[in-house]
């Protein structure tokens, strides 16, 4: 019984020691997930001194001084974990990631171990495909770097095609093969698909601007690089600024690789690989612009290259004192190409002189032409600017003498207009005056008439013509009226004054006194009036429209009066032949 009481207490201790290491480590897994790395080791330390046998809290320390740095302390730590689970494949594969930074072969040993225990193990697969990528880029000989990424291509393929087909890191491996085996094309779409699904993988973005390298696509290439060196800071900053640098380059984009390894530089001063690069830049920037035969090449371009000539040599100067005093193959190749290069850009700095000669003279010829040039084009402005006010002047002299033209015209009109009203009215003064006289002369001329009036006839009972004052007829009346009117007219013609005759009264036919009243005295008055008319025409040119007028109107009369003088002539001729009868 007290032996059954000692076991069961035995357990209650156990359960009880599990929770509270349980819970220890809880707490230290969170002070390690905080930064509090200190604190952290404390707790693993005190649960490994009271449970040796707790690999988890071995490994953990493994990898706190593994971050570190201290690597000998980091491999302690994991071995004595394996001590207590030789088959413990997280402590394996934490050995083959500690030795992937300090030996290769050794890192390669552990993960073909974890494969013979599980073959299925994808990241032991996978770490030895990185394991393999990683020595083809160490490995000098050609033959040895494709036997590596050989086989890490087949592993990569196993993994996809087997085990794991959406594995993006194998997948980021296989690509990085194809690029090797000059499968740019095939490498591109491998890393998209990769980018596609995952783009927090960083180095899917540095193989992906690899494979647009390899494609030519040099900004495609520069955007990738540059987008991994943004937002990835794990990356080796130096290495995204070489591969930004080498893109330009070989964009023959020589101004923008100088920068990129000019940022590099500040970075590495120390690292004579990255002042090669640039020297080589330098170069083939001079080169570029002394072979540029182009018309437009101008001396500051010239003289441009040549002071990159002689950085350039400086700077291959520079490495061949550097690298030559080292013991590395690599440096010692480093700086024979140095001093290849110095010795070359000093040729080109001696040769690149004539042309500077040459183009500093055609530099003179073109500034002595563009003066020429610019002399004749302010000249010829001026011309035209003088042409332009000469016109100017032209167009205000034309409309200032057409203005006075106007002025000169109006001012015509107006006196016309005055001279007019004064015509019109001097005419209407003396067609009043001509009106005036011309009353004047009729009344004058009824004065005379009845001076002048010869008596009357009368016939006795025996049929006797006589003298009767008091019964002549009305033909006889209007027909002295006109002789005394045209005899006046005649009168006033002639200058003198005549004396009137009185007729001699006969017995006459009919028909003859028909034609004596209707013919001959008509015709006498109408051949004085005209007369008359004509000679007042004469003697007043101005009124000679008038005057028609007046002819026209006495023509008029003159119709009238014929046609009554007839019908009394019938009247009075009838009478006669009554009385005869």
């Amino acid at each position: 019984m007290n032996s059954a009481t000692s076991s069961q207490e035995k357990s209650e201790d156990s359960s009880s020691n599990k929770r509270t290491i349980s819970i220890e480590y809880n707490m230290a897994l969170l002070n390690e997930r905080d930064c509090n790395f200190e604190d952290a080791e404390s707790s693993y330390r005190r649960i490994v001194s009271k449970f040796p046998y707790y690999v988890d809290a071995h490994l953990r320390l493994g990898c706190l001084a593994k971050a570190a740095g201290n690597y000998d302390a980091a491999e302690s730590y994991i071995r004595t974990a394996l001590k207590h689970d030789e088959n413990n494949r997280d402590a394996r594969s934490l050995l083959g990631n500690l030795y992937s930074q300090i030996d290769l072969l050794k890192s390669q040993k552990c993960f073909r171990e974890i494969i013979e225990i599980d073959p299925e193990d994808a990241y032991a697969n996978l770490a030895l495909a990185d394991l393999h990528h990683k020595m083809s880029q160490k490995a000098d000989d050609v033959k040895e770097k494709k036997q590596h990424l050989e086989r890490a291509q087949v592993i990569y393929h196993r993994i996809l095609s087997q085990k794991q087909p959406n594995n993006l890191y194998a997948a980021n491996g296989l690509g990085v093969a194809f690029i090797f085996f000059n499968r740019p094309r095939e490498a591109k779409e491998t890393f998209v698909q990769v980018r596609d699904a995952d783009k927090t993988v960083g180095a899917v973005w540095v193989n992906l601007g690899h494979a647009f390298v390899s494609l030519r696509q040099f900004p495609n290439a520069i955007a990738a690089y540059t987008h991994a060196l943004e937002n990835f800071p794990e990356f080796d900053r130096l290495e995204l600024l070489e591969y930004i640098a080498r893109a330009h380059y070989e964009a023959d984009d020589l101004d923008r690789c100088k920068r990129a390894l000019v940022k590099a530089l500040h970075m590495a001063p120390a690292k004579q690989e990255l002042w090669f690069n640039l020297a080589i830049s330098l170069e083939h920037s001079a080169l570029k612009a002394i072979n540029n035969v182009d018309v437009n090449r101008t001396y500051k371009q010239v003289k441009r290259a040549v002071d990159d000539f002689k950085q350039a040599r400086d700077i291959f100067s520079q490495v061949a004192t550097q690298c030559g005093v080292s013991n590395d193959p690599k440096d010692l190749g480093l700086a024979k190409r140095g001093k290849s290069h110095y010795e070359a850009c000093d040729d080109w700095i001696k040769s690149s002189e004539l042309h500077l000669r040459h183009e500093e003279e055609h530099e003179r010829i073109r500034k002595e032409e563009r003066e020429v040039a610019l002399r004749q084009a302010e000249k010829f402005h001026r011309e035209q600017a003088e042409a332009r006010r000469n016109e100017q002047l032209q167009i205000e002299e034309e409309r200032r003498r057409k203005q006075e033209q106007l002025k000169l015209e109006i001012k015509r009109l107006e006196e016309a207009a005055v001279e007019a009203e004064a015509a019109v009215e001097s005419e209407a003064n003396d067609g009043a005056n001509m009106q005036e006289a011309k009353e004047s002369s009729n009344s004058q001329n009824e004065k005379k008439e009845d001076s002048t009036k010869p008596p009357e006839v009368q016939q006795d009972d025996e049929g006797e013509v006589g003298i009767d004052n008091g019964s002549k007829t009305a033909t006889e009346n209007a027909v002295n009226s006109d002789l005394g009117e045209s005899i006046m007219d005649i009168e006033q013609s002639n200058g003198k004054p005549q004396t009137l005759d009185a007729p001699e009264i006969t017995q006459h036919d009919p028909e003859d006194t028909k034609k004596d009243d209707g013919s001959e005295e008509e015709a006498d008055i109408l051949s004085v009036e005209k007369d008359s008319n004509v000679k007042a025409a004469e003697s007043q040119p101005g009124e000679k429209r008038s005057l028609e007028e007046d002819n026209h109107a006495d023509d008029k009369e003159i119709s009238k009066r014929r046609r009554l003088d007839s019908s009394q002539s019938d009247t009075k001729s009838t009478s006669f032949e009554e009385e005869a009868a």
